[in-house]
């Protein structure tokens, strides 16, 4: 049997070569059987389906890609593209994508600036805290006196009163012998020990003298029995600034004098005299110089003096604000007891 193709006779069972065979055969062979007509009919079915698909295949519509002008062919749609300067629709694309783009990056760098905003604000809560704490802890130290000019002092602060210091005690050999020979170098012992004094850190619990003002008639100085600073005539100070460094000078020849020279041991022994003689008018210039001298030495150090004495007076307010508490305290007592 053969295989159907198009033209086929399904009475005869045979197959042709075209349309005209076909109905030739049936014309003659089966003209009145209804295999004709079928045929017939199935022949004009084909070809409206054949006119479908032209007309539908001549709908088609070709757009132009730059400005999407429609065409009806292909070739007029391309013609058209080669001369078309209009980027409008591709452009349109571009610039949305680009806005989209832009959007995107636009989003994550706010995301970025978010946490960079947020990383600052808790690094400024941190600096906030710790600027608190170092407040709280400087006004601690002030209150207690642990600082004093960038110098660590002792929480209970010690000053030795004028006639009180230990200077040869915290002096070494070396030092002391510095001291002793100072009239060699155009210096004079007792203004070099009072140098030493307000200048040498190791002495500066014996820094008793608080000089303001290099004109005033007035100075204040510790007093050991009182714990606080009180004011004194500078003039008459100096004066026992003067006697009491004599005194540790000598004591320091006394330990030290077998290491000097005798040109030195004579030197230092007319520069005595001369201090413990001043009638005459060049001792007195010599006695005004080391007064002077003393006076601008303690001067230089008020900076630190001033400190020192702050630290004084909170430690004496405090002291007579306990005190005022103990006396309260012993009246509540006495009120009960009555």
């Amino acid at each position: 049997m053969e295989k159907k193709n198009e033209h086929y006779c399904d009475i005869c069972k045979k197959n042709y070569k075209n349309y005209k065979s076909l109905w030739k055969h049936n014309y003659v062979f089966h003209k009145n059987t209804n295999n004709h007509h079928n045929h017939i009919d199935n022949h004009h079915n084909h070809n409206d389906n054949h006119k479908i698909v032209l007309k539908n295949e001549e709908a088609k519509v070709y757009l132009c890609n730059k400005c999407n002008k429609s065409f009806e062919f292909y070739q007029n749609r391309w013609r058209h593209e080669k001369k078309c300067k209009n980027e409008g629709g591709k452009k349109e694309d571009d610039k949305i994508k680009d806005l989209e783009d832009k959007v995107l990056k636009a989003n994550e760098e706010n995301n970025e600036l978010k946490e960079t905003v947020k990383k600052i604000s808790k690094d400024f809560e941190e600096m906030k805290k710790l600027i608190k704490k170092a407040d709280k802890q400087i006004v601690n130290n002030i209150n207690n006196g642990n600082i004093n000019n960038g110098n660590i002092i002792n929480n209970h602060i010690q000053i030795n009163a004028i006639g009180c210091e230990d200077l040869i005690k915290k002096l070494s050999d070396t030092q002391q012998l510095d001291v002793l020979t100072a009239g060699l170098f155009d210096e004079s012992p007792i203004v070099e020990l009072v140098r030493k004094t307000y200048n040498d850190e190791k002495l500066k619990k014996n820094r008793n003298t608080y000089i303001s003002n290099l004109q005033s008639p007035n100075c204040l100085t510790y007093n050991n029995e009182k714990k606080r600073f009180y004011a004194v005539n500078k003039n008459k100070h100096i004066d026992n600034i003067i006697k009491n460094r004599m005194d540790d000078i000598i004591k320091m020849y006394a330990a030290h004098s077998n290491k000097m020279k005798p040109a030195h041991k004579k030197i230092f022994n007319e520069y005595i005299e001369n201090i413990n003689n001043n009638k005459n008018n060049k001792n007195k210039e010599l006695y005004k110089k080391h007064k002077e001298e003393i006076n601008r030495i303690i001067y230089n150090d008020k900076e630190f003096m001033k400190k020192v004495k702050e630290i004084v007076d909170k430690t004496e307010i405090k002291e007579e604000d306990s005190d005022a508490e103990d006396i309260e305290d012993q009246d509540s007592e006495d009120s009960v007891v009555l």
